[in-house]
Formats: structure tokens, sequence, C-alpha cells
């Protein structure tokens, strides 16, 4: 694949301004700042060596425009002018990089629920001030932070601000009405348009929807916005309300939007063939977020027919020294390595030969790297098909229902009557072949099942919930399923069951994809348990060579991205 649409010159459209490539560093925290606001000597480095690794732009993280708007410990600040040094050595360090400098303005917010009309003239204040100390400080442009729950998503959201005061209620032209008028501010402070980042959607009742959103981008482009950042864990992932729409939400903006706004791409793009991808959707710009952390050289080694050295991984501390990473930055990712959730690291591999893992391979239920796009022609360095083709190989669908079986023998207390339901389509031969595994043993398991989709699964359209299964309420049940992924599928099966008067005691997978639906479950008071998790499988498949270490640290690469908080 040609990567040389990634390094196209693209002219902003109400600026004019110049970006040398389509690739631009998204906004991260970086927790460096010293104890006055100011940025810290790390950070300055951290900026710098990111510039001269060819980028065409960086967005700054979001540096505070208001004391009670700091986020964090170490969140940079430009609320007044004694930060104006600190301003102009951070817009120098990335500018002498190479790189056009954009600053992003934030508040964290207080709860939109209790400003008053006082507190919003503050506020939009504290954006324009900080806006004319940017400008004054050498930076090429500015931004602001519209997403991630902060003030300025705080006030158009009905979520958190759905009373009825001259910038909220239920209208959403009301609750717009802050966020135009900051950008308004900041831009008539500044000097010219601005970006804005922006999450297009919000889960649950009241959350932002995507037609909302797409009204709010108009709003913003005509009050001076020329750039919005769609803020992301996967840019290729589908919408968090609809189930149905799988279109990326950045995609959808800039098919709205057209030439009239540039729409950038953020999420999990970390391979250049991702980036390409993105942008013959539609986008105009690629967000590279956590991936120049190790690879600050990405863009220049992509241009030079080097994407193979790229370096994805980040369990080696003494490297990101190396490379400027922040120590702060640096820590944080020590300390968020016991989850599994930012750095590369997983569980040690197995020593032993594990029958089903080798029979999973063997049979071509779990793909990696050149194999997958050669066999489901998707751009993905690691595939698990427990689905399908595992109903074609009926020996090890057997000896994975005595697995799962020995898990609930282990689980469970001796004395208690045990059954286990599929959750539709996917699980219910699983279910069965645990089911009849138990035969012969001391207590035997029942089998049940959701006999149609419920009109609110996932995927499913029509056909109310159906149990059908041993009706004494007095048994355990385990839910049975592939993979735990986001957890929607098994939250909304334990509804249906439970207007049959069932509740579930545990929840049971094959494969634990690690993208937190484990964790959403248990804080509900679910059990979750799994045969694995999909970084001991990399992990064990890259021992013995099977899979390659450029390949491994891909897969673990796409573990990490499609984690969400």
């Amino acid at each position: 694949m040609s990567f040389a649409k990634l390094f196209e010159p693209f002219r902003l459209p109400r600026s004019g301004k110049l970006l040398k490539n389509r690739l631009v560093m998204a906004p991260m925290p970086t927790f460096g700042a010293d104890a006055d606001g100011s940025a810290g000597a790390s950070e300055l480095a951290y900026y710098r060596r990111r510039a001269e690794g060819g980028l065409a732009a960086i967005v700054t993280a979001g540096c505070a425009v208001a004391e009670d708007g700091v986020a964090f410990p170490g969140n940079w600040r430009c609320d007044h002018d004694g930060l104006t040094g600190s301003l102009e050595r951070c817009a120098a360090a990335i500018r002498e990089g190479g790189a056009l400098a954009i600053a992003q303005l934030s508040h964290a917010g207080a709860g939109a629920g209790s400003l008053d009309e006082a507190d919003a003239a503050r506020l939009i204040g504290s954006f324009s001030a900080a806006a004319r100390r940017v400008r004054q400080a050498g930076f090429d442009g500015v931004a602001l932070h519209g997403g991630h729950r902060e003030l300025l998503q705080q006030l158009f959201s009905a979520k958190t601000n759905s009373r009825a005061w001259r910038w909220g209620g239920p209208r959403l032209a009301d609750r717009a009405r802050f966020p135009r008028a900051v950008v308004e501010a900041v831009c008539e402070a500044f000097g010219g348009p601005c970006w804005y980042r922006l999450d297009p959607e919000e889960p649950g009742e009241g959350g932002i929807a995507l037609d909302q959103t797409l009204e709010l981008a108009e709003l913003l482009c005509a009050a001076g916005v020329e750039a919005l950042d769609v803020a992301a864990k996967d840019y290729f992932a589908g919408s968090v309300r609809d189930p149905d729409d799988a279109r990326p939400r950045a995609a959808a903006l800039a098919e709205s939007l057209g030439e009239r706004c540039a729409v950038m791409a953020v999420g999990g793009l970390g391979l250049p063939e991702q980036g390409v991808r993105a942008l013959e959707q539609g986008p105009a710009l690629i967000g590279l977020g956590r991936v120049l952390l190790g690879e600050p050289d990405w863009p220049r080694k992509v241009s030079a027919g080097q994407s193979d050295s790229l370096r994805l991984e980040l369990d080696d501390d003494t490297r990101l020294e190396a490379l400027a990473v922040p120590p702060p930055v640096i820590e944080y990712l020590r300390r968020r390595a016991g989850e599994r959730r930012y750095l590369s690291m997983s569980a040690a591999p197995k020593t032993a030969a594990d029958p089903l893992l080798e029979a999973f391979w063997d049979e071509g239920l779990v793909l990696f790297g050149d194999r997958v796009a050669e066999e489901y022609a998707l751009h993905t360095p690691i595939f698990i098909d427990l689905r399908h083709r595992l109903y074609d190989h009926l020996e090890t669908l057997s000896a994975l229902g005595k697995a799962l079986c020995d898990k609930i023998c282990e689980l469970a207390p001796p004395e208690a009557a045990q059954q286990v339901i599929g959750i539709p389509d996917t699980a219910t031969p699983i279910a069965l072949a645990t089911a009849l595994a138990s035969r012969g043993r001391d207590r035997a398991i029942a089998y049940g099942q959701l006999r149609k989709k419920p009109a609110n699964y996932p995927g499913g359209r029509s056909g109310a919930s159906a149990y059908m299964g041993i009706g004494d309420r007095s048994r355990e049940i385990t839910l049975l399923d592939d993979v735990m992924a986001s957890g929607r599928t098994k939250l909304w099966s334990i509804e249906e069951l439970a207007k049959d008067g069932l509740s579930v005691t545990r929840i049971l997978v094959v494969v634990d994809r690690e993208q937190g639906g484990a964790r959403i479950l248990r804080e509900q008071g679910y059990p979750v348990h799994a045969l694995y998790n999909v970084s001991e499988m990399i992990e064990y498949y890259a021992a013995d060579g099977r899979i390659d270490q450029k390949t491994a640290a891909r897969a673990r690469e796409h573990v990490a991205r499609r984690r969400f908080s």
C-alpha cells in the first residue's frame, strides 16, 4: 500500500495556513508542569523531539485558562500574564522542531448546574484572555478542548445542562450558545480561526447524539472553527449509541461539513495503512497520539519507506527516557501497566503446552498478521473467530465444553445446582457442549438459552425475549459467551433473563478481549471469569516463534488502543 496520501500538503480552509503533511500530534496530557503552572523542561524537550520527527503540527495538552479549571496535578496553565514566558518557550520548542504550534485551551469544569450568569461571563473572559496570551507567545494557532466531559462539553450536553437558563435547557440552540460564544471570543482575541476538540457522542440517556454533534459542528464552524478534532479511542469504531451505525464518527462529520471545516481523525491510527484508510473516508487530517510516545520519528520513518522499523511497544522505561517522554508520563504508564491498559505488557506466557490454544492455532480459530487480511480482508493484526469456524471442529468444541465445565465446577459451591445459558447465535453451541461435558459427573449442569434476540439486542432488529430451559429458579446460572468485549450484550441478556425471573450468578467467557467490559460488569455486581485473556494468547504464540516480535507488538498495540475507560 502507498502511504503518499499521508504526506500531501493541506491548507486550512479559513486561515490559509499550510500544513506540510496530514499528520498532527493529538493533544495528550503530560503531567509535567512546574508548581507555578509553567511548562517544565521535560515538557519542552518532549514537544521539541516530536516536532523534529516530521509532524505538520502539534496540538499541546490542554492549558488551563483559570485556576479553578486545572484538571490534574501537573496541568500547565495560561491563566495570567506571568505565564507568558512559559508559553513562549513552548511555542518556540515546537516551531524550532519544524511543526506548527497549536495551543489547546481547556477548563476542567466545575459542574454546569452550579454556574450562573456571572460565572459564564467570567469563563468566557478567561478563554479570551488566554487566547490573547498564546497569540502574543508566538503560537501558530489555538484550539479549544470541548470533549472529555470538560466545561464546554458539560454545557452542551443535556445530561449535565438541562436546566432552563440562557446557556442551557432542553433546546440544543441554548446549550450550544456557550461553546459558540467561547469560540467567537477566542477567535477575536487570537486574531484568527481556531481548532475545536469534541466527543461526537455520549452513551446513556440524555447523552450527546451524532445528529446533535452535526448541528453543533455547523454552529461552531460558522463561529470561526476551521478544524474539528473528533476524539475517539478507536477511529474505526461506530456509534456508542446505535449498534447498527458502524460509520466512523469523524467520517460522518467530514461528510456533513465538506470543505468548510477540516476534520481530524483520531483514535488507534498507529499504523500507516490505518491512516490512509481514514483519509480515504473523508477526514483531512490524522491525529497521532500514544504511538508518538515510543516512536517520535513515525512521520519521518513512514515517509522514508521504513514503516517496518516502527517501534510500537512502550515497555522500556530507559528507551522512553531517551526519547524525551516526561517522567510523569513514564510513571503514569508504569502505574497502569498492572491493568494492561496502555503498556504492551501482559501476563507471563505459559511454559507448558496448552491443548486448547494449540487447537485454536492449528484450526485457524486465532489468526495473526497477514493471515487475517488474506482470510477475512480485515486490516487488524489479530482476529479470534470462535463464532463460526469453531463449529466446524467438533473435537475442539467438545474439549472447550469440558474446559468450561471444569471452570464452573471450580467456581461454584459443591452443593449448588448449576445451569448454563448461551447468548443467542454465538454461544448456544458452547453452552450445549458445556452441559454435555457434565454428563456422568456427580452433578450435571442443565442447559438453557435465549431462543430469540430481544429487540434491543445489539445487531438485532426484532424478536421478543424468549427463555427456553430448565425452569428451576434455584439453580445458579452461568452466562456463557465466546468473548468479552464491551459487555453490552451481556448486560442486555441479563436484563432479558430478569424478565423471566432468572438471576445470573456469574459470567464466563472463553476469551476476554480486555476492552473494559469485564470491569464494567464487575462494577455492577456480576462476577466475570475467562479461560484466557487476549494478551496471554499473544504471548503464548510469540513465545515459541509462531508469530514474530513485530506481529506481536502490533497485536499488543491493537489490544491497547481498543480499550476504553
